[in-house]
């Protein structure tokens, strides 16, 4: 019964590391070229960027920020993405819905700059208002000025997220592959707190935004870039594992330790083996 056991353990770890050269092979080096997270703290936001938002209004994200004492939670991404865009969304409104301790308005307000060009106003505003409905619609309805969701053109969208390090990249065979779940666009996710004078302050990944939401605003509305050691970290790595460019490293790492052990399963197996046929 010992020997079988440990036949079925040495197959299955055999295959797991089969499994892992296989996935670390196929894996593509350029996976992540061309996109990445640079460390926006302290930047100066353009605000003169052009942007179209609200009911046709043609105006900069200076109209925005106008220097009204309330901060900015900015989202790039764009608005028909059903995965990574929209979860973080999806995630900001819900903390910010749940948080007692600030109110849309008056600690912050919510920008989202879709970083596809070829997306209509029409969509911008529908999302909106969607977003609104869905987390504060026990709120005044007037309210849903603080939440502006703008288009703008492809110089004007390339020149600013170059000016915060925002990297995505165009997904070519999108067309031919979108029917298997391909996306537009690749793309960081990540949610950037400004000052309303359009320093960057803060900012933070999917999920961990609830964390720390009271003090970031804080910081944002004294206009003070403030950072702490996981989240440089976080930011840190995601940079040099983009610029690796060569996410094999990873899957090496794991077929070294499924290697270790196999040869580790392996050597029970045969002391076992020796020692019932000792005993035999």
């Amino acid at each position: 019964m010992m020997i079988r056991k440990n036949i079925f353990m040495l197959l299955l770890s055999i295959f797991a590391t089969l499994f892992s050269q296989k996935f670390g092979g196929a894996n593509d080096p350029n996976a992540f070229k061309g996109i990445s997270l640079n460390n926006p703290y302290g930047v100066d936001v353009p605000l003169s960027t052009k942007i179209s938002y609200k009911n046709n209004i043609n105006g900069t994200f200076d109209d925005i920020f106008n220097k009204n004492g309330i901060p900015k939670l900015l989202i790039m991404g764009y608005y028909d993405c059903d995965m990574m865009c929209d979860a973080i969304r999806e995630i900001l409104f819900a903390d910010l819905n749940s948080n007692n301790d600030i109110k849309l308005g008056e600690d912050y307000e919510v920008i989202m700059l879709s970083i596809d060009h070829d997306e209509p106003l029409s969509m911008a505003k529908k999302q909106e208002e969607i977003y609104f409905n869905r987390y504060f619609s026990d709120l005044d309805k007037s309210l849903i000025k603080h939440i502006v969701f703008a288009v703008s053109s492809k110089e004007e969208i390339e020149a600013f997220t170059s000016e915060i390090g925002f990297e995505y990249r165009f997904n070519d065979d999108y067309e031919e592959l979108k029917h298997k779940g391909r996306q537009k666009y690749d793309h960081p996710s990540f949610v950037y707190v400004i000052s309303d004078q359009g320093k960057i302050t803060s900012g933070t990944t999917s999920g961990r935004f609830h964390e720390d939401i009271v003090g970031k605003l804080k910081d944002a509305k004294d206009n003070y870039p403030s950072i702490d050691f996981d989240e440089l970290y976080a930011m840190t790595c995601l940079q040099g594992n983009i610029e690796n460019q060569n996410p094999q490293n990873a899957f090496d790492l794991v077929k070294f330790t499924s290697t270790w052990f196999v040869l580790n399963l392996g050597f029970i197996f045969g002391y076992n083996y020796l020692a019932i046929r000792k005993r035999s």
